[in-house]
């Protein structure tokens, strides 16, 4: 943002995404810069032989990501968010009911018949979403976002990475109201093709789940992409 002079007043975020716009949101730039340079997988994630995790729900855990998360978004961090004035939306995928439920910090969210809109009440919610959102099934566990919420009606719904459904995410911004558009995508643009046999289970896991998430990605900027060309167009014409 300090480069660019961006100021940014609606902040979506997807799977490590929904890590980054909460620090985005707030100006911690160099927080962020330090977790992502200085964290290691082990910081992350807890590894088991996956053979023993068969019958579990996930092939690694997520304890020590659970535990920095709740370290770095406290319950202050999540007031000083909403006093900001920023609305932050973070992507999740619901295991029951299917649907991409999208939780949001916004005072006053828009209703959307694509995807589900749940205002976050509490810092706790804040926390289990954002650990929801970055959580990619089968290898780490799904979350439940609303378990400590009062009064709701399914506690124990679990919810995945929003990328599962919705990658990009332009869409949930430009129904916010945003303006003008500025999209991270974490993927490379030209996949080096690899030639070498693909022989363990957790390797063809994987890579099927990886180019899934990629076409997810491709296909969220299908449309925008070829809206912003007709746009191009009819501005060079308007010029002529």
């Amino acid at each position: 943002m300090n480069i660019y002079q961006l100021d940014f007043d609606i902040l979506v975020g997807t799977s490590t995404g929904a890590l980054i716009v909460p620090l985005v949101a707030l100006g911690e730039l160099e927080k962020l810069e330090q977790l992502y340079t200085t964290v290691t997988d082990e910081q992350v994630l807890v590894k088991y032989n996956i053979g023993k995790r068969l019958n579990a729900h996930s092939v690694f855990t997520a304890g020590p990501l659970s535990n920095k998360i709740d370290a770095l978004y406290t319950d202050d961090y999540f007031k000083r968010l909403q006093q900001s004035g920023r609305e932050v939306y973070l992507t999740t995928t619901c295991l029951q009911t299917e649907e991409l439920v999208v939780f949001t910090t916004a005072q006053h969210p828009v209703e959307n018949s694509y995807y589900k809109v749940r205002k976050i009440i509490s810092a706790d919610q804040f926390r289990r979403a954002i650990l929801a959102s970055a959580s990619q099934p089968v290898f780490m566990p799904p979350v439940k976002i609303n378990k400590t919420v009062p009064g709701e009606p399914f506690p124990d719904h679990q919810f995945v990475d929003g990328g599962v459904r919705e990658y990009v995410g332009l869409g949930i911004a430009a129904e916010a109201g945003a303006g003008e558009l500025f999209t991270i995508i974490h993927a490379a643009k030209n996949v080096k093709q690899n030639t070498d046999e693909i022989t363990s289970l957790f390797s063809v896991l994987e890579k099927a789940i990886a180019i899934f998430i990629t076409d997810v990605g491709a296909n969220d900027l299908y449309q925008p992409v070829h809206y912003n060309r007709g746009l191009t167009y009819i501005s060079q014409v308007k010029q002529k």
